[in-house]
């Protein structure tokens, strides 16, 4: 018995590829979107639980060689600004963190980026930065 690696989800994969490319490279709108991704992007990134900005340290540099703009943060008590650690730091600090970088930094269109904890800050953010967040990672 002779065994192939052709198996009808390998077949239907690629024609599903093919079929859903060939529109979009003919009509163009495979090119715009490709520019779409290089236009310059402000990212606010907010790190985990016992985490800082220094966590973002590879991810920054790589996005900043890129031609965009980084703003990675250390939520209060955490990391280089443990030296505020108090029993009165709650969620809502942190929500004030990131909320107020927006204000302060007068950001708009931005790409926040979050990492396990730091997702429950970020999601409680949004009710007050909602409107100046273009996508949430």
């Amino acid at each position: 018995m002779v065994r192939s690696n052709v198996t009808r989800r390998r077949i239907l994969g690629s024609l599903g590829a093919a079929v859903g490319t060939a529109p979009a490279i003919a009509s163009g709108s495979f090119i715009n979107r490709a520019r779409a991704q290089s236009a310059q992007k402000t990212y606010v990134l907010v790190p985990g639980a016992f985490y800082g900005a220094w966590s973002w340290h590879r991810v920054a540099e790589n996005l900043q060689k890129q031609g965009h703009r980084v703003l990675p943060l250390t939520l209060t008590g955490l990391a280089e600004r443990s030296h505020l650690l108090s029993k009165d730091i709650v969620l809502d600090t942190h929500i004030a963190d990131i909320a107020n970088l927006f204000e302060w930094e007068d950001l708009t269109e931005v790409c926040l980026v979050a990492h396990s904890y730091g997702g429950c800050p970020a999601s409680g953010a949004l009710e007050r930065i909602g409107n100046r967040v273009s996508s949430i990672v």
